[in-house]
């Protein structure tokens, strides 16, 4: 990111118009302006006027003296070398112009803003050389608002500093280098004393460190002054400052896509930062966000930090990371609330692809989302996760001093990456808050399913700074790892962990794999199924000299989830159940007898438990059929039944409807997917969508796909629309997405 010195640039364009004005001029109230023999427009004084044509150089509106002035101009072409509006003492100026260029010195659109009200609208803005597409700063009780076509920039496309005030950024689509869009709320740091101490004489003071504010460290003394760390060229400096906290907020509008590539060592797509609790930093991107980088240090997708106040992003489309080179830590979202009362929110619409590279000490990490002393971080993703890299996380999770972190995912996530780095698909470290984790759909990992701890991961933290803290993660579907499908490490007396698994939970080396200190007590383990590892094991626990053994204690520990076949939900009840949650549990062992509510026009034939191979249940002395919950779980309970025979009714049979979505997304759901239903009854069909292409309408085939009598759909076939019902006419039923391209 490159900083510009706004002081001697400034005083620059002073003297170049002073050296001009002699001889070109230009009246107050004039109605056609003509640029200078340089080809600037420069202002300094109330003006109303128009610029017929381009201007080949800058436009440059400040106020010459110490009276606020007024101004508004429009140039009819373009400007060729970027427009600044550097305003103060409750000035205004409206400014509008065609497409911005700047390739020489100086950012495309510059606003300085103490106390005024700056308008500026312009086409299309491109800058060059190294300069920024658009950079605001703005104090105290400011009004600005920046509209343009477009961004594209060699450097940071938006940046917006706000130390107070309200400034609101709009464009469309973001081309960039190392930083797509900044917003960042700050507080100001103004020397008061003349007094400059060396550090030697500073430390004779005892100051304790306070916090950074706008790159200056921040001390206090015993007696309540303030001291402030500043540098002037390479010199370092300590003197009395005071710490301004203005009012305001910060948006940032895109209404396209971000792009971004760097090779900088931190290089972002759109991050929104706070260092103001009265200030409100967001940005909302109504398209995609891409980010490239190559051999960077850290590369982020979409970024929300609050060390005060509050920071939110929200992009409506999907966050593509790609790092390239050794040792390039990539994320998909950095969600971060470091302190009391602050907020960190990100929300992504789509989903999340996070690709490091195999190259040595990468790091993919689809979301990342930490709280720290009693602040709140909370991501929303509304599709999958993918994070491939030499580590890689779908999920990674850390609180501590009463911070709270909730990540909601409605899609699968995949991890792939190198076992022994710490790959997993989620992973959590709580030493002491709330972390609260939701996954409506698998997960995948070539590493751990699951890696949870409350143990210090800061090798300077001894367990004495671990708090009590409540961890819980749900997955709707299933767990699937290579090494252990559930990690738990959980060492702190009064902390708690909660584990629901809604499908199957398994690991290939095992299916859980506690640590040797972990309490039991303190972990609820619910599964719907958990599998056996290689030794015929359910629960493993590992000693201290990494040899594992069979935890049978904590194994009859575990609730398996009763399940009822969906498409005959309130035809069973069930006795011996417990209520957990939203969830009907029971352990290995319990019985569980069945009460049947058998639906007008059927008679009962059988109750059976199972999916694929359905295994009859027994009957007790009373005729009532019942179950043990076998070790494993994997309950599944259904009914057969048989229509009550007249001269128009049949025995009811199962049918089975496979959509096809055909490359669009629907429901979090992608690929291809059945739903279990019987003939004769009627399913509704949503409505997919997919990037790029209208979606046409459902084509509907009483046949499977692999059916000779099964034609392959497209523009021209038959179609029903979405948000309609379809009669199952067959056992199988292929409903297939038709789209057209835009």
């Amino acid at each position: 990111m490159k900083k510009k010195n706004v002081f001697l640039k400034t005083l620059a364009l002073v003297l170049a118009f002073m050296l001009v004005f002699s001889c070109v001029g230009m009246s107050a109230f004039a109605d056609e302006i003509e640029p200078d023999e340089n080809g600037n427009v420069v202002i300094d004084e109330t003006t109303t006027g128009t610029v017929s044509g381009d201007v080949p150089g800058y436009v440059y509106v400040y106020e010459g003296g110490d009276e606020k002035i007024a101004v508004d101009v429009t140039v009819t072409g373009s400007v060729g070398d970027g427009v600044e509006v550097d305003l103060c003492n409750g000035s205004s100026a409206k400014v509008s112009t065609g497409n911005v260029v700047s390739k020489g010195y100086f950012d495309g659109i510059i606003v300085d803003n103490d106390d005024s009200k700056i308008e500026i609208e312009t086409g299309a803005v491109e800058t060059g050389n190294g300069n920024e597409g658009v950079s605001i700063v703005s104090y105290g009780e400011g009004n600005t608002t920046v509209t343009t076509e477009t961004v594209t920039s060699d450097a940071e496309g938006v940046s917006v500093k706000n130390y107070g005030g309200d400034v609101t950024v709009t464009t469309k689509d973001v081309v960039a280098e190392d930083a797509g869009v900044e917003v960042a709320g700050e507080r100001q740091v103004q020397q008061t004393g003349e007094d400059e101490l060396s550090l030697e004489a500073f430390k004779e003071l005892g100051a304790e460190y306070v916090d950074e504010y706008d790159e200056i460290d921040v001390y206090r003394t015993a007696d309540g002054k303030t001291y402030g760390k500043f540098r002037y060229d390479d010199d370092i400096y300590f003197a009395e400052c005071k710490v301004i906290t203005g009012q305001g907020s910060s948006v940032a509008e895109v209404n396209g896509n971000v792009t971004v590539s760097g090779n900088e060592e931190d290089v972002y797509g759109v991050k929104a930062s706070n260092d103001n609790p009265e200030i409100t930093s967001e940005i909302d991107v109504f398209g995609n966000v891409t980010v490239t980088s190559t051999d960077s240090q850290f590369t982020y997708g979409a970024d929300a930090t609050a060390h005060e106040g509050s920071a939110k992003v929200v992009v409506s489309g999907k966050v593509d990371v790609t790092g390239e080179g050794e040792y390039n830590w990539a994320y998909g979202v950095n969600d971060e609330a470091n302190g009391k009362n602050t907020e960190a929110t990100v929300v992504v619409s789509g989903g999340i692809k996070v690709d490091a590279g195999d190259a040595e000490g990468t790091r993919a990490v689809g979301v990342f989302a930490g709280a720290r002393d009693e602040g709140f971080a909370e991501t929303v993703v509304s599709g999958g996760i993918e994070a491939t890299g030499q580590y890689a996380r779908g999920i990674e999770a850390i609180v501590s001093g009463d911070g709270t972190v909730e990540v909601n995912v409605e899609g699968d996530i995949q991890a792939t990456g190198e076992a022994e780095t710490g790959t997993a698909g989620i992973y959590t470290n709580n030493l002491g808050g709330t972390i609260d984790i939701h996954v409506a759909g698998d997960v995948d990992s070539t590493g751990d399913g699951l890696n949870m701890t409350d143990r210090p991961y800061d090798l300077t933290l001894t367990e004495d700074d671990v708090t009590a803290g409540t961890t819980r993660v749900e997955v709707t579907g299933d767990v699937t790892a290579a090494e252990a499908g559930a990690r738990i490490d959980l060492v702190c007396d009064e902390s708690k962990m909660d584990v629901i698994v809604d499908g199957t939970l398994s690991g290939e080396s095992q299916s859980v794999l506690v640590s040797e200190e972990t309490i039991a007590d303190n972990l609820t383990l619910t599964v719907w199924e958990i599998k056996e590892n290689k030794d015929g094991n359910l629960v493993e626990r590992k000693a201290a000299d990494g040899t594992t053994e069979a935890d049978e204690e904590l194994e009859k520990k575990i609730q398996y989830i009763i399940k009822i076949d969906p498409a005959q939900e309130g035809y069973i009840t069930t006795q011996g159940t417990t209520a957990y949650e939203s969830y009907n549990v029971a352990k290995e062992g319990d019985t569980v007898t069945l009460k049947l509510n058998i639906p007008a026009g059927y008679k009962f034939i059988s109750a059976f438990n199972g999916t694929t191979e359905k295994v009859q249940l027994l009957q007790d002395a009373n005729g009532n059929y019942y179950l043990v919950v076998p070790r494993g779980g994997g309950v599944m309970l259904s009914l057969e039944l048989e229509k009550i025979q007249t001269a128009s009714t049949t025995k009811l049979t199962r049918a089975y409807v496979t959509f096809n979505l055909n490359g669009g997304t629907m429901d979090g759901k992608t690929g291809t997917y059945t739903v279990e239903t019987w003939i004769g009854k009627a399913v509704k069909l949503g409505t997919p969508e997919q990037e790029g292409y209208d979606f046409l309408g459902w084509n509907v085939q009483q046949v499977k796909a692999d059916d000779p009598e099964f034609k392959e759909p497209d523009e021209n076939s038959e179609v029903q629309a979405g948000g309609t019902s379809i009669k199952v006419e067959s056992t199988n039923v292929t409903v297939t997405a038709v789209w057209k391209k835009k």
